[in-house]
């Protein structure tokens, strides 16, 4: 999770126009308090940054540093990547807390238009609402 977490910063620095600084493997987080509350930061610029895209802007190009190269790729690439890069490493830690006995959370379920009741916890959580999935 702090893999995702430096990674999403990454890229939130580039989708921003700044030069992404280094990722730092080890996190930098005391505790896990900290950590939620700057997951919290990540995922709320993430959402209000795509509730603001234009067709234009989704076709703006960005420019991604690599180690050998520089990548030119799209904000909506980019995004799709960020997205599907979260979604690849939430799943392997709900494969990994599925052999404890920590339940995992629900993931797979959640954007089901038909199935409001499972994600009301989360809704909640987040200060959302159903009306606002829907806006």
């Amino acid at each position: 999770m702090v893999h995702l977490l430096n990674a999403d910063r990454y890229y939130i620095d580039t989708l921003r126009g700044d030069r992404p600084g280094p990722l730092n493997p080890a996190g930098g987080r005391a505790t896990a308090v900290e950590f939620a509350t700057e997951r919290a930061e990540v995922d709320d610029w993430l959402v209000q940054f795509c509730e603001t895209l234009t067709p234009q802007a989704l076709s703006r190009q960005i420019s991604i540093p690599w180690p050998d190269r520089t990548l030119t790729e799209t904000v909506a690439d980019t995004l799709l990547h960020v997205f599907l890069h979260g979604q690849h490493h939430r799943g392997q830690v709900h494969a990994m807390l599925s052999g404890t006995s920590v339940p995992p959370p629900q993931i797979d379920e959640f954007s089901l238009a038909d199935n409001g009741e499972a994600r009301v916890e989360d809704l909640a959580a987040l200060g959302w609402s159903e009306a606002r999935l829907t806006q």
